[in-house]
């Protein structure tokens, strides 16, 4: 042995092979962590693995698992690409604002607007309806997740906020208005259908009846806005 350079308790050791089960023991741990880091697609780092390892009833520290992990069998987590910077270009054409958010108008017609996107954005608020019982019929949220571990696979998945169904109020009002500029009532004569709608709304007094009327009704049809009192409609008009 003193030829060989081997010291007296090395043989006896590499007799005895009492580094056997740590051999045993460490080969098992790098196969869970590889099942663990290929099942998950790469994208757990070496705390995370600890985390799966401790819950598989391995209790190594930390430190160990990078090394088995990173050192031994060169594995890393998969880095998510960083999303580039919003990059503002040349817009193509800008229209002048003539009406500097001025939506009063003095008659019916008098303004009209087609693009409300910076309402959306800017200055319309969002309300709430009351919660409802089950919480399996609340909307999922499309602007906001969280991150947690799914019970069943042990992976770690995005799962949406509950929410509710969101509006605003004055966007409600625009759709009656829409819907109260564009009506058209016709009288059903032999010959042909006759367009009576200057004769029932003749002012803007009329107009203005006429949606608070709708704006007090849950909800409205044909046979429900035949009844309105100042029209004096048939359910033939």
């Amino acid at each position: 042995m003193r030829k060989l350079n081997i010291l007296p308790n090395a043989y006896h050791n590499f007799l005895k092979n009492r580094k056997a089960e740590y051999h045993i023991h460490k080969e098992e741990i790098k196969c869970e962590i590889s099942d663990i880091y290929h099942s998950h697609n790469g994208t757990d780092g070496y705390r995370t693995v600890h985390v799966y390892l401790l819950r598989r009833g391995y209790k190594i520290s930390r430190l160990t698992v990078h090394k088995y992990m990173n050192t031994e069998l060169q594995l890393f987590s998969i880095a998510r690409r960083r999303k580039p910077d919003y990059e503002y270009g040349t817009p193509h054409k800008v229209f002048e604002n003539k009406l500097q958010q001025d939506f009063k108008a003095d008659t019916i017609n008098q303004k009209w607007c087609t693009d409300f996107t910076y309402l959306f954005l800017e200055d319309i608020l969002f309300y709430q309806r009351p919660l409802k019982s089950k919480k399996s019929l609340i909307d999922n949220c499309p602007y906001e997740e969280n991150q947690g571990l799914d019970k069943e696979t042990g992976e770690i998945k995005s799962f949406p906020v509950k929410c509710i169904a969101k509006s605003h109020p004055l966007f409600q009002e625009f759709r009656l208005w829409q819907f109260i500029v564009n009506l058209r009532i016709y009288r059903k004569d032999l010959a042909q259908d006759v367009d009576v709608t200057n004769e029932l709304l003749k002012t803007e007094e009329d107009y203005v009846a006429l949606f608070d009327w709708l704006n007090g009704k849950k909800e409205i049809d044909q046979k429900a806005f035949l009844k309105y009192p100042l029209f004096g409609l048939k359910k033939e008009c």
